[in-house]
């Protein structure tokens, strides 16, 4: 067993890992500590932590990214030999993620990470998480924006195709708006997070986008979503009990504009401007007809495109079609801006009548 150090992007191994066959997996009762970095004036660093415990019977490795891009992985880690300190050779200017890594025989658990910088400069912390607004679509034209992060020095817009689950990750540059053209009819699940020079942040709140289907707004939209052709239904009890879902689409208050029955959707429900009654929406889905099992998205849109905008997505999932029941997503209160998630079933229909049959 010989000894590997950190050198320029990446850690070289002077020799062999490990004798070979001598070694057999190995529980850990708790890992390795958080790496102590000290950055020598050379450009080097003395890197010293916590054993784990027990102590590993093969040693110690290093998982590492700089500048946010893995260079060994906590499955993969650069071995550093049977110790808890060790200081490494000149290295390259630049940010960098470390974490300990025990190892015995084929089994592996990492202790936290820790950043450190070489050469100055550079930010000392990832980015943190921001907010995505609803999205603005006219035609096949979506307007995204969101919040901007203090020490973000870039974003990465993130968009999920609901039917296929095919996913893109799109590099936007420093800016916190992105319009983009002749998006393709459907519906997307998009999300945005931060970059600097130690790597990425936490991802945004999620929303939905709708192309090809106008959807009727105000000061509250709640959008469903799916990702089969089964069909679902969303519903609202109004705060004075009225029900509004596809056989009565137009309540006190609140309307449904948009009904699908094809599958994927959108189905969308929307209250107009200073049109809110006071009290309570509860919002629920019903896994109307057809036995697959399907993952649906719920937007709530709670005063878009103004200061106290709120975007929240819920998810529910179901398997078999049952036109009786409902199942719980969301309590609204709008003239208070509080939006609660509910959890459990319910009758789909408040007046304990059966449903109507769909036409």
């Amino acid at each position: 067993m010989r000894f590997c150090r950190i050198q320029s992007l990446g850690i070289a191994c002077a020799v062999t890992l490990v004798a070979a066959g001598i070694l057999a997996d190995t529980a850990f009762a708790q890992a390795p500590g958080t790496p102590q970095v000290i950055v020598n004036q050379d450009n080097t660093v003395t890197v010293s932590y916590a054993p784990a415990s027990p102590a590993p019977l093969t040693g110690y490795g290093v998982a590492a990214s700089f500048n946010g891009i893995p260079i060994f992985t906590t499955t993969s880690p650069f071995f550093v030999g049977n110790v808890t300190s060790f200081r490494s050779p000149v290295i390259a200017s630049g940010s960098y993620i470390i974490q300990i890594v025990a190892i015995s025989g084929n089994t592996t658990v990492a202790g936290p990470t820790a950043t450190f910088v070489i050469g100055g400069g550079g930010p000392s912390a990832l980015p943190f998480t921001n907010v995505m607004n609803a999205p603005v679509v006219t035609g096949s034209t979506v307007q995204l924006s969101w919040s901007a992060i203090v020490n973000a020095t870039s974003y990465e817009v993130e968009a999920v195709v609901q039917a296929t689950g095919q996913t893109f990750l799109l590099p936007v540059g420093n800016q916190t708006t992105l319009t983009v053209p002749n998006v393709p009819f459907g519906n997307y699940i998009v999300r945005v997070r931060g970059r600097n020079a130690l790597g990425v942040g936490q991802f945004s709140n999620q929303i939905i986008v709708v192309v090809g289907v106008i959807l009727g707004t105000g000061d509250l939209q709640v959008t469903l979503t799916w990702n089969t052709t089964v069909d679902m239904d969303l519903h609202v009890i109004e705060p004075n009990g009225t029900h509004v879902f596809y056989a009565a689409r137009n309540g006190v208050t609140a309307r449904l504009d948009v009904d699908d029955t094809n599958g994927f959707g959108p189905e969308n429900m929307f209250v107009g401007a200073a049109g809110a009654a006071a009290g309570t929406y509860q919002f629920y889905i019903v896994h109307f007809g057809g036995n697959v099992p399907t993952t649906s998205t719920i937007a709530v849109n709670l005063r878009p495109g103004t200061p106290s905008a709120q975007t929240l997505l819920f998810t529910r999932s179901t398997s078999v079609g049952n036109p009786s029941s409902g199942f719980n997503v969301a309590n609204v209160n709008i003239q208070t801006g509080q939006i609660t998630e509910t959890f459990g079933t319910r009758a789909s229909d408040e007046r304990g009548e059966p449903p109507a049959k769909r036409q």
